[in-house]
């Protein structure tokens, strides 16, 4: 039994228009679905994908008119990660970012990989990962009716990064309880800390957390710009219920139901995390599709 890599990532936004304008026709994303939040019928719920809609693609957004600005800090999903077939595709989002003015830091190399930072409109940290030499979970299909070259597409959800105060109670859980190694380390460049990498199945881009360890911050305050949940593919239905019983007796506090099970919190201080099965899954990506 064991987590097969991400499955979808859900934000904050405070205007789903300019939400869709920029993950359109900025970064060329399919706008999958518009719908609303299950829990709140109100409030606007968008999801981005591949051609088809494959799990590992899906990032969504949860549209709050009045939300405020996002404090970035501690025990958050502080980073997300989107994957491009090669080092030449960064390239050419290098000099699409700067001809749509958004902010970057241009191509750095992190883990191995080339990667770019940059920040949306609403200032969500984001960045584009080289699937160059990845070896481990394969990516999506480029949408071919993007406003960004098909060739040089966005394929699905890179590396998530964690930050969080204290790794300790964080490693527990992730290794002992979600089934997660670890892969390495590295200096993340921008701050100088260090940065501990976890793989779950195949590994690779598609199947990593990045946890950064940074006592000094505060407790994030989420807002537009900031992350409320990732999410983890299991096999089947059988298998999600065998995670259910994992968590169980785990002691983490979890709400379970026929669709998903909601780790809450993440790691007794951090961020929610979903776990939905292959099955339930597809059955959400016939809502998310449309054909």
């Amino acid at each position: 039994m064991e987590l097969l890599g991400i499955h979808h990532l859900s934000a904050m936004t405070k205007s789903a228009q300019a939400n869709v304008d920029f993950y359109t026709k900025v970064l060329g994303m399919r706008l999958v679905k518009k719908t609303v939040n299950q829990d709140d019928p109100s409030m606007y719920h968008l999801f981005y994908g591949d051609e088809v809609g494959n799990p590992g693609t899906e990032l969504t957004f949860f549209e709050i008119p009045r939300i405020g600005q996002n404090h970035d800090g501690n025990n958050s999903i502080s980073t997300t990660s989107l994957r491009v077939p090669s080092d030449q595709a960064l390239k050419y989002w290098e000099e699409r970012l700067t001809q749509f003015n958004v902010e970057h830091e241009g191509i750095i190399e992190q883990f191995g990989r080339l990667v770019i930072p940059f920040r949306d409109h609403e200032q969500q940290r984001l960045m584009l990962v080289s699937d160059e030499h990845n070896e481990g979970v394969s990516g999506g299909t480029p949408w071919q009716d993007s406003k960004a070259d098909p060739q040089h597409g966005i394929v699905g959800l890179g590396p998530t990064h964690l930050t969080v105060p204290d790794i300790e109670r964080t490693e527990t859980v992730v290794t002992e309880v979600m089934g997660f190694k670890r892969a390495g380390t590295y200096e993340f460049t921008q701050t100088g800390n260090e940065v501990v990498v976890f793989e779950t199945g195949e590994g690779g881009t598609g199947a990593e957390l990045h946890i950064h360890v940074r006592p000094e911050l505060p407790p994030e305050r989420l807002g537009r710009g900031g992350v409320h949940h990732v999410a983890f593919r299991v096999k089947d239905e059988e298998e999600l219920y065998q995670w259910i019983d994992r968590l169980n007796q785990s002691n983490l506090a979890i709400l379970a139901s026929l669709t998903d099970i909601i780790l809450n919190p993440f790691t007794l201080e951090n961020r929610m995390v979903y776990c939905s099965s292959s099955q339930q899954m597809d059955l959400g990506l016939r809502l998310m599709k449309t054909k």
